[in-house]
Order: C-alpha cells, then structure tokens, then sequence
C-alpha cells in the first residue's frame, strides 16, 4: 500500500490530462472531440511501450537491489535512461513524418484528419520526456520510494491541465490554437515535469550520478525484457484503435462515445494500474532475494484489493453512467452509449485487474512472455476479430459485450501463468539465487 497509495495518485494526476483536454474540446466543438478520440489509441500506444521499458527497468534494477548489488543497480538505471531517450528520438521523428497517412488508416478524413496531424505533429516531441520520465521514476520506484514519482507527475498534471484552457481558447496576448493548444500545453507541462524530474534522479539514494552513456550488454538485456512487457503494454491500446476503428463505420458519433468512455474508464481503473505499477517492485526485490513466500503473500492481496474494488467500481460506474455522460456532451445519442457502455464494461475490469497485475508480477521475475500471451489472446484473438464481426451488425452494445469477453478471457490466461510460474508458492527457496533480473 506504501507504494501503490502514491502511484494511484500520480497515476490519476496523469490520466486526467487526457479527460481535461476532451472536457475542455467538447466545449470548443464536436469536430474537436472526434478528433481527440481518434489520437487516443496513438497516445496510449506509445505511452505503453514506454511504460514496458519501465517495467523492464525494474525487472533489471529492483531484483540488483534486492541483493545489495547498487553499482549494478545505478549502471542499469543509466543505461536505461540513456536507451529511452535514442528510442524516444526515433519515434517522435517517425511519428511526425508519418502522422497524416496512419490517421487517415485509422478512419479520420477532412478537417477531422487536418486537426488530429495538427495535433500530432506538436505533440510526439513531447512523447520523449514522457518515456523518460516514466522510465525515471521506475528507478526511483525501484528502491521503494513512490512518493517522488507522485510528486513528479503531479506537478505535470497540475502544470498541463493549468495551461490548457489558456492555450485552447486563448486570453490576452496568448491567441486561439483550439485543439492544436491542448498539444502545446502538453510540451510545456513535460519540459517543466522533466526539470524536476531530474533533479530528484541527482538526488536519489539509489542513483547518486547520472551518466548517458552506451552499454550494449545492458541494453540487449532491457530489450530482451522490454520488448515482449512494451508488447503486453501496447497489445490494449491497439485494441482500442481497432475498437475505434471498427465504430468508425457508424459514424463520428460513435467514436465520441467511446473516445470519452475510454477516458473515465482509464481514470477508474487507476488503482488496479498502481497496483500493477507497486507489484512490480515488491515481488522483484523479494524474487531477487528468494523469499518466495512473501511473493505469494503480495500477489494474493494484490488480487483481493482488485476484487474489492473492481466489484465497487462495477456498482458505482453501473449506477451513475449517464450522469458522467451529461457532463462531457449535450448530445443524447452520445450520451446513450456512453452510459450503454457503463452497463456492459464494468465487471469485465475485475478480470482485467487480475491480467495487468499477474503481468507486473511475471515482468519482474524475468518472464514476460506469458503476460505477452494472455494480452495478445485478450485483444488480437477475442477482441478485435469480434468487434470488426459484430460492427457489420450496425450495432453499438455488441461491440461493447465482445471487449468485456476479452477482459475475462485475458485475465483467466494471466492468473493460470503466474500459477504455472509458481508465484503463489508458499514454501521459501532452500538457497538465495539472482532473479532473471
């Protein structure tokens, strides 16, 4: 709880970033918010793979702590951040360049396609310091201290939801961007996130020198567990692209209503995300030190605390779906499938608790591939064959019902690897042995 209490807040600060800007462009125009729906599933895509390379991060730096090794520690936290910021660079300059050909793919055409390039092309620059600060704080993470990393991505909220309305609809000197304005927003609050950022790196107990320097025996090892966690991460945004996609052929109306759903479901399942996040480093340094015991033992409260609250969450976004739908649009038919999406999708989080938070067990012990399996079964099997087959019913709720199947599904997959794993072993380890990490 010391760790996740945090990282929920730090993570609800972050999220609400994307739920300000589709408050604020609701207000500015309808264009605007289909618009903002279809950068969704792009932002989510790469802001997972670089929480997979986080994850990698810990899954090297957290089990060396757990030895007592911190030199290793502090060489893999460097060569981590120096890793992010080349593969930063890379993908913000691909992204620029290819910005209105992968939109228009996605379905976006006429202004609504101008707008998202627009956006977009302000936007990916800011996408470095994000993976950066991400990776960042999973050092920090890593020793245990999760108040930093909260305190970092408060300070980036604060800063970005502060700036948006000034840049979307201008005041004084500063002229009207509209959509464009929520992106300059963003590149502002992350230069100023970063700054602080790096100086709590400086300032670290565990990372008392930062050095960008190449270390390719480092950097196999982080890609070796980065790529399949970056996959996991990235598989459910991809969904939610195809998702969209697949509404695409009901109109701009449709992709509205879950552009918005997605964003209060992101807030929700802000606990079931930090418990994710804290697993990580609970099971890695206790894994690195054979304690297999008290692996179990975090696992299984982890999965209460997921019960607990996802059967809540089911209750209350149940019961008051359509009020949360007055206040993001005036529309009544966005609003119907909006609260039509609160019916169905809730439950199915319990589910996909149990998926994220047995994937943030196995990333930290070395063995991502099974989480990499469930996630791809939950989105590349089940979720997006059955929305693009169930769309030609012209039909909104089936769509709804196929991605809760998926959240089951996936997260039946997960629990019966982290077993096989034997995470939920009692018996301690006869002998005290290095982690995968």
């Amino acid at each position: 709880m010391r760790l996740a209490m945090p990282t929920a807040w730090g993570v609800c600060m972050v999220m609400s970033i994307g739920l300000a800007d589709i408050y604020f462009l609701a207000r500015f125009g309808d264009r605007e918010l289909a618009a903002i729906s279809y950068a969704l599933p792009i932002q989510l895509i790469l802001t997972s793979a670089a929480m997979g390379l986080a994850m990698a991060t810990n899954a090297l730096v957290s089990p060396a702590l757990g030895n007592g090794d911190e030199a290793r520690a502090q060489a893999r936290a460097n060569a981590a951040l120096t890793l992010t910021a080349v593969t930063g660079l890379i993908i913000a300059g691909l992204g620029i360049v290819t910005a209105r050909p992968l939109f228009s793919f996605i379905g976006a055409s006429g202004e609504t396609l101008d707008l998202i390039v627009f956006y977009m092309r302000v936007w990916y620059p800011s996408f470095v310091l994000l993976a950066l600060a991400m990776v960042g704080n999973a050092v920090i993470r890593a020793s245990g201290d999760a108040v930093r990393p909260a305190i970092v991505m408060t300070f980036a909220a604060g800063s970005n939801i502060a700036l948006a309305p000034l840049f979307i609809f201008g005041f004084g000197v500063v002229p009207e961007f509209g959509m464009t304005g929520a992106a300059i927003a963003t590149v502002i609050a992350r230069i100023a996130m970063f700054a602080v950022l790096l100086a709590f790196l400086l300032r670290a107990l565990r990372l008392r020198t930062l050095r960008w320097r190449l270390n390719i025996a480092i950097w196999a090892r982080l890609f070796r567990f980065g790529l399949p966690a970056a996959g996991s991460n990235v598989i459910n945004p991809i969904g939610i692209a195809a998702v969209t996609a697949a509404l695409g052929f009901m109109g701009e109306e449709a992709v509205s209503a879950f552009g918005i759903s997605s964003r209060i479901q992101l807030i929700a399942i802000v606990p079931l995300l930090a418990l994710a996040t804290a697993i990580g480093p609970v099971v890695g340094q206790n894994h690195g030190a054979g304690l297999k015991p008290r692996v179990c033992r975090a696992l299984l409260v982890a999965t209460g605390a997921v019960v607990a609250y996802g059967s809540a969450l089911a209750v209350l976004l149940f019961s008051y779906g359509g009020w949360l739908a007055g206040l993001f649009t005036d529309s009544l038919v966005i609003g119907d499938w909006i609260a039509l999406y609160m019916h169905i999708l809730p439950a199915s989080l319990i589910a996909y608790g149990v998926l994220i938070v047995m994937m943030g067990a196995l990333n930290a012990v070395g063995r991502p591939v099974p989480g990499l399996i469930a996630a791809a079964v939950r989105t590349g099997v089940v979720t997006i064959p059955g929305v693009f087959l169930v769309a030609q019913l012209g039909y909104v709720w089936p769509v709804f019902a196929v991605i809760a199947v998926g959240n089951v599904i996936g997260g039946a997959i997960a629990l019966g690897a982290a077993r096989e794993a034997r995470l939920f072993e009692r018996r301690p380890s006869l002998s005290l042995g290095s982690s995968a990490g």
